[in-house]
Parts: structure tokens; C-alpha cells; sequence
């Protein structure tokens, strides 16, 4: 897998011509190839927005990471969808030699570690079900997705 080096919000220079702009769009062609669409910032002097310009990404360079959050709900574009495979890993997670159970619950944690194989350490949660899993997913990933003011 070829390594990208500009991510879709950057703001990126060519080093070839010194066009700038912020990556909009990527694309992958069959030999490997990634290719960054870039959409200057500035408007042209009818104040519309100038035309954007595609380079390979090797040939960019990042002058300020994620100008702008992508795949949020307010800026349209991929969101990302919580799917059954992540609600599984989720619920699957083997737990940390750290984690304490509460309320009352006790564990053996000497006595299952003498098994032997592992297989009977516990995993995920018995707190949520499939669809609680799903909901807390979608908010932590909300949570993450929603824009920031850039910092000065």
C-alpha cells in the first residue's frame, strides 16, 4: 500500500508550480498512483472560485493539516457508518489485566489465567446489548467528527 502523504482537508502546496490549495478530492489509479485534487483558497477577480488542479501526491507538500474536518454532517461529504463487524469488535474486545469489575461482580482473575489458553478471559461488555453498542459507537464517533475551531 503506497503511503499518502496529503489527506483529504489539508491545505498543500505543489513543489513543482507552487499552486496551493486545499485537497478536496483523492483519487487511486490501477499502478499505485494517488492523485490530489487541490482547490485554491483565494477567489478570482469576478469573485468566484478559481479552478482546482489535480497532482500526484508525491509531488505536494502539507503546508497546514485538515484545514477542514471531513465527513461531518455539516460538511457533507463520507460520514462514517457505524457497521456490525465494529459493533462486534466492540463487544469482542478482550479486556485489559487492569480492568476491575463493580457492583458487586467478581472475577477470578488468578484462577482463569492457570487455564491456560486465555479463552475464557472476558471480552467486550455484559452492560449493552448489539443495539446499546451501536448507539454508544455513533456518539463517540460524532464526538470525533464534529469540527473544532483551529487553534491560533
Amino acid at each position: 500500500m503506497t503511503k499518502v502523504n496529503v489527506q483529504l482537508g489539508d491545505e498543500a502546496r505543489d513543489t513543482v508550480s507552487g499552486f496551493a490549495g486545499v485537497c478536496v478530492a483523492r483519487t487511486e489509479w490501477l499502478n499505485g498512483c494517488w492523485r490530489m485534487t487541490l482547490q485554491p483558497k483565494a477567489l478570482d477577480k469576478d469573485g468566484k472560485p478559481q479552478e482546482s488542479q489535480t497532482f500526484d501526491d508525491f509531488q505536494l507538500e502539507v503546508t497546514r493539516a485538515k484545514l477542514q474536518p471531513v465527513g461531518t454532517k455539516l460538511y457533507a461529504g463520507p460520514a462514517v457508518q457505524v457497521t456490525d463487524e465494529m459493533v462486534q469488535r466492540f463487544l469482542g474486545w478482550r479486556l485489559p489485566d487492569t480492568f476491575a469489575p463493580d457492583c458487586y461482580v467478581s472475577f477470578d482473575r488468578e484462577g482463569i489465567k492457570k487455564m491456560g489458553d486465555g479463552s475464557h478471559w472476558p471480552t467486550g461488555t455484559n452492560l449493552l446489548n448489539d443495539p446499546e453498542a451501536r448507539a454508544m459507537l455513533e456518539h463517540v464517533l460524532e464526538a470525533a467528527l464534529t469540527p473544532k475551531e483551529p487553534q491560533s
